[in-house]
């Protein structure tokens, strides 16, 4: 309950930020914690009271079905240049 998903790239939108409380925690998340903690910055330099919990949604959960989604695979993203062979 009163959960609200706003992906941090559209964190700036003001109808996104008319959306959050001015005057409750706001706790943050993202898979890992690092682009939570880029959200959570944002929001604390606009005046919020944002925390990210640490680690993620990794760090809360023993669910595997969350934990063992597939990691992130450089050869696979498009316009994603890199150098050298993959190895696995």
């Amino acid at each position: 309950p009163g959960a609200i998903n706003i992906p941090w790239t559209q964190l700036y939108k003001a109808e996104n930020l008319a959306k959050l409380p001015a005057d409750k925690l706001i706790v943050v998340y993202c898979y890992t914690g690092h682009t939570g903690q880029v959200a959570t910055t944002i929001l604390n330099a606009l005046g919020y009271n944002a925390v990210n919990l640490k680690f993620g949604i990794m760090g809360w959960t023993k669910d595997d079905a969350v934990l063992n989604q597939a990691r992130f695979d450089p050869a696979t993203q498009p316009d994603f240049p890199f150098e050298g062979e993959l190895t696995q």
